[in-house]
């Protein structure tokens, strides 16, 4: 019989990354994303991470997100040490971030 499971259905839900963050970085600014990586594996206390960006619609520049697994314990710890290296380590002005699940 042919498995017709989708690969979402077949990963553990506690496997399964969640977008939890999403921010934006003024124009001139930016962050790679070996150390984008670096810092939310740090943050999250976890290698299960990923790491994206896509166009702004109004292509002012980037809308990063933030993904771990699901279940990601203590989302105040997180997002305030987050804030904090965001400012430490991003060139140019973080201009938003958005707790997106949790």
């Amino acid at each position: 019989m042919l498995n017709t499971a989708s690969t979402a259905e077949r990963v553990p839900l506690q496997n399964r990354l969640v977008i939890y963050f999403q921010f934006c970085i003024s124009q001139r600014g930016g962050i790679g994303p070996v150390p984008l990586r670096k810092l939310w594996e740090t943050v999250a206390r976890s290698r299960n991470v990923k790491v994206s960006r896509a166009l702004r619609s109004n292509s002012d520049g980037f809308i990063y997100s933030l993904a771990a697994a699901s279940g990601l314990d203590d989302l105040a710890r997180v997002e305030a040490e987050l804030r904090q290296r965001l400012v430490a380590q991003v060139l140019g002005e973080v201009t938003l971030l958005t707790r997106v699940a949790g």
